[in-house]
């Protein structure tokens, strides 16, 4: 086995592989190759994060990693390997720990879900720790929501950058506590999709203030599950909100022929586990966040 760092003709051969690998972990999507082309362009990517296990001259696993410099924190996803060559998977790992190590990382923080083949296996072996849990992950029938009548009497908007960004940075900000940096990117991110990926990205103003908000995507265009992301809602009236934005997103999915959604839902909106459920909504998994000290 021959480990080598990232090359732009590695990619196919990563996103094929990636698929197969993945294709029966529902709460995992791999990354399609225009999104890794537009990722491994950027200026602060770095090649030798980028693990691949050869044989024969055979792409047969992966690693991808990254180094926060700045907090000294690297990210990280467990290898991904071809049936019948699962040995890669630790050479790769003991690799990647050494190159994040030498490039200034202390600790690694990953995500982890049970269902994800032989990753918990992984994690154990290289003594990782759970840190908490970072969402629950639940999929939604299209087919089987009852839109009832709603006594909601506002305007449900299609989410316009000039008009809702600032405020949206700043409810992202003291919300889910990013920095102002991230809340910029994953707007940016947004204003990134292809057209065709996007259901609906929607918002309720009262009174010139955003007080709700919903984005519903497809990672895949034209596959199953849809995600339905983030949904927010003020403290009062709650579910007559949270009613209004699922309606909406409801809608737009028949409109684009989606059949099914899968939801994260993030700590903020644990609170709301029981709105989703009398939705429809179907928990299955949980996702943690471990880590690793070096």
């Amino acid at each position: 086995m021959e480990i080598r760092t990232f090359d732009p003709s590695y990619i196919e051969s990563q996103v094929e592989l990636g698929k197969n690998v993945t294709k029966n972990w529902k709460t995992f999507t791999q990354t399609s190759s225009e999104q890794l082309k537009r990722s491994y362009t950027n200026e602060n990517f770095d090649p030798e994060t980028r693990l691949y296990a050869f044989k024969d001259n055979q792409l047969v696993g992966f690693l991808t990693s990254s180094v926060n410099k700045q907090t000294g924190t690297a990210g990280f996803r467990f290898p991904l390997v071809a049936e019948g060559h699962e040995d890669c998977a630790s050479p790769l790992i003991v690799k990647a720990l050494d190159v994040l190590k030498a490039k200034g990382a202390a600790k690694i923080v990953t995500s982890l879900d049970d269902q994800w083949g032989d990753w918990p296996e992984l994690s154990r072996k290289f003594n990782f720790t759970e840190v908490s849990v970072n969402s629950e992950v639940g999929l939604l029938d299209v087919d089987a929501v009852s839109l009832e009548t709603s006594e909601f009497d506002g305007k449900v908007l299609e989410f316009n950058p000039d008009r809702d960004e600032e405020q949206m940075i700043h409810i992202f900000v003291n919300k889910f506590n990013m920095t102002d940096e991230q809340a910029k990117n994953n707007f940016e991110a947004i204003k990134n999709f292809n057209p065709e990926q996007l259901i609906t990205h929607s918002v309720i103003y009262e009174e010139e203030k955003i007080v709700a908000r919903v984005i519903a995507y497809q990672s895949v265009i034209g596959v199953d599950p849809a995600n339905l992301g983030n949904i927010i809602t003020p403290e009062t009236n709650t579910e007559l909100y949270f009613n209004a934005l699922i309606t909406k997103v409801i809608e737009k999915a028949k409109e684009k022929g989606i059949k099914q959604f899968m939801k994260f839902l993030a700590p903020p909106e644990f609170k709301n586990k029981t709105m989703y459920e009398s939705m429809g909504v179907n928990f299955i998994s949980k996702i943690k966040t471990i880590e690793k000290t070096l």
